[in-house]
């Protein structure tokens, strides 16, 4: 028995002994085998899995342009350099991960999102933004939420399209206030749909993908994380082309209705991409030239075809398809110039050739769709922003040959610059006068977010058209469009962190002229208290300011009221640029505007602030 209990001892000790000098690589063996071929077995008598005939093998390794990716069970796109190992696994059916779960209930992950404020929020997404922006197709969601499909539909996208209709929802309801975070328009619908960014990044899922990562990026640009949110869209931007939308889908054999939702996800991208482009002042990163021309049709009648019953065009769609040939127009206007391109003779006439397209395609609108008084009264808040969109680009198009920079006539008075000048403040004048029109008739705090853009555009063109303006008269009339823009953007203010912002830069901006034009008499005489209370251009001040708390934030006394104080000249005279103002903001710089060259990009982010992501009626095949 001893015997027997000594050899067990000896045989454990050399078994571990043995085990201890295996190498780390036979320890831990690969879990998953490259493609092709099968892990390595001891079984010398099993019998060996089918092999694939060498042609078919070769078949697999070749590019083509769109297939169906085995292992991600999705439509992917193989440009003609993609290297075998990505073509062997999206052929290879071995070891598929088993699919991840898209269809969590919402009201789980939410616990204070009632049935109600559900439906509430989806409805506001429908009518406010999606109908602006054609982006997801109403009935295919439904159907996929309804029977557990995944093509055109996942939780993450659920949720991006709540957490976008909590931004124009009423804050004062209770249910909202309930899901409500601190910051601008930010909710717990937000934070979720952040967090599954996160996993959809490790295992994107097409079109759904898409469209919750262009939302996402709009929602951060609300929050004014303009960085955070030109990343997501970027993902967005790239798995477009990773899921083959941009090539001509016919020999997929797909129903004419996904075909053209394809489609319309498509050009939602693009328009999302020049919107990013011309507010970052960036490349675009879709190019025209990247996508198949059977995708650029901008048409949405073939998709009404693919109703069972006859529909007509909506408002919305009209006002949208117009918005897409106009944008492709736009695009060259990002291509057009570096950061700092020459103010030549060639450059000017690239400028203006892309000008001449752009009232091309303003005097070729459908009658329908020209801007009038009378036919404005009866168009949805696209149609508004359709008619900002186009004089925004007529500014950002001409800004560069305008020498803000150098005050003298002999400077500013040639002719390119002339022209330049008088375009700008024209059409900076037409946003003035349309947005006055759009808050007679809807909420300017729910906009769409490409109106804060438009109106950024158009105050800084007023602003640095003031600098170089020497009548007296045409000051007080710009100034007067300031103001109004200015309103515009402080009710915006109330959604979007940009337009908070820019608020406070036309404040000082007002503060900086009013402060040069006063005489010093008047500066020592309100020093000794003289004054027996607020005058007409103080009330005006802090009413810009938003000094006082009781006051509305976007309240002031008319410009007629304050002229009396202001001085002959509106020109800058040196002030401290650290000085603070009554509410507590730094003073600008008296070189503000009068220093800057219109390439900086200081200027170019007063400019325009946009969204992208920065839609209306559901669903767009309807319209």
């Amino acid at each position: 028995m001893r015997r027997i209990n000594d050899l067990e001892r000896q045989l454990k000790e050399a078994r571990a002994t043995d085990q201890d000098l295996l190498p780390q690589s036979q320890v831990t063996p690969s879990s998953q085998p490259p493609p092709y071929t099968s892990p390595v077995s001891d079984d010398e008598n099993k019998e060996p899995g089918p092999v694939d005939s060498p042609d078919l093998v070769v078949t697999k390794l070749m590019p083509s342009a769109i297939r169906f990716d085995m292992a991600s069970g999705r439509v992917r796109y193989f440009g003609s350099t993609t290297h075998m190992n990505v073509l062997a696994r999206a052929s290879s059916n071995h070891d598929i991960p088993a699919r991840r779960d898209t269809h969590w209930p919402v009201a789980l992950l939410v616990r204070d999102l009632s049935s109600e404020t559900h439906n509430y929020l989806m409805d506001l997404f429908w009518d406010l933004h999606n109908s602006v922006v054609h982006l997801v197709h109403a009935e295919t969601f439904s159907r996929d939420q309804e029977h557990g499909g995944v093509e055109f539909y996942s939780t993450f996208l659920h949720l991006t399209m709540l957490a976008t209709g909590f931004r124009y929802a009423d804050k004062t309801r209770g249910d909202i206030r309930r899901l409500a975070l601190p910051g601008y328009a930010t909710s717990t619908l937000h934070e979720k749909a952040k967090a599954l960014a996160k996993l959809e990044i490790e295992k994107p899922g097409g079109i759904p993908s898409i469209q919750a990562f262009q939302l996402l990026g709009g929602l951060e640009f609300c929050c004014g994380d303009d960085d955070t949110g030109w990343l997501y869209t970027g993902m967005c931007f790239r798995i477009i082309f990773d899921a083959g939308l941009h090539v001509d889908p016919s020999q997929l054999g797909l129903p004419e209705r996904d075909v053209q939702i394809r489609h319309m996800v498509l050009w939602a991208c693009m328009v999302t991409d020049r919107l990013w482009s011309l507010y970052l002042g960036r490349p675009t990163t879709i190019k025209t030239t990247d996508v198949s021309p059977a995708c650029l049709s901008f048409d949405f009648g073939r998709m009404i075809l693919c109703r069972p019953s006859w529909h007509e065009k909506k408002p919305t769609t009209r006002v949208y398809e117009a918005l897409l040939q106009m944008m492709e127009t736009i695009s060259q206007l990002c291509e057009l110039r570096g950061p700092r391109a020459p103010k030549s003779t060639e450059t000017y006439f690239k400028m203006a050739a892309i000008d001449q397209q752009l009232r091309e395609w303003c005097t070729g609108l459908p009658r329908h769709l020209q801007w009038s008084l009378e036919t404005q009264k009866s168009m949805p808040p696209s149609y508004y922003l359709l008619h900002t969109q186009y004089h925004a680009a007529v500014i950002l198009l001409h800004r560069p040959f305008v020498r803000y920079s150098e005050k003298s006539e002999a400077n500013v008075g040639t002719h390119f610059t002339s022209l330049s000048r008088t375009s700008c403040v024209e059409s900076a004048e037409h946003i003035a006068t349309i947005f006055e029109q759009y808050r007679a008739r809807f909420d300017m705090a729910q906009a769409y977010g490409t109106a804060v853009q438009h109106a950024g555009t158009a105050v800084t063109a007023l602003m640095g058209e003031v600098i170089l303006q020497t009548d007296m008269s045409q000051r007080d009339k710009l100034i007067e469009r300031i103001t109004s823009l200015r309103l515009a953007i402080s009710l915006m203010a109330r959604n979007y962190q940009p337009a908070g912002y820019m608020t406070s830069v036309v404040d000082q901006f007002i503060r900086s002229m009013q402060s040069a034009g006063l005489d010093k008499s008047e500066f020592k005489r309100r020093a000794d208290g003289e004054d027996s209370g607020p005058s007409g251009l103080d009330t005006a001040v802090g009413g810009l300011a938003g000094n006082s708390p009781s006051q509305p934030h976007h309240d002031f006394v008319p410009l007629s009221q304050c002229r009396n104080r202001m001085g002959e000249s509106f020109a800058f005279t040196p002030t401290c640029s650290g000085s603070q103002s009554p509410s507590g903001l730094p003073f600008l710089p008296s070189s503000f505007l009068e220093g800057l060259i219109m390439d900086d990009t200081m200027f170019s982010g007063l400019a325009g602030v946009a969204d992208v992501n920065f839609p209306w009626d559901c669903p767009p095949e309807h319209q």
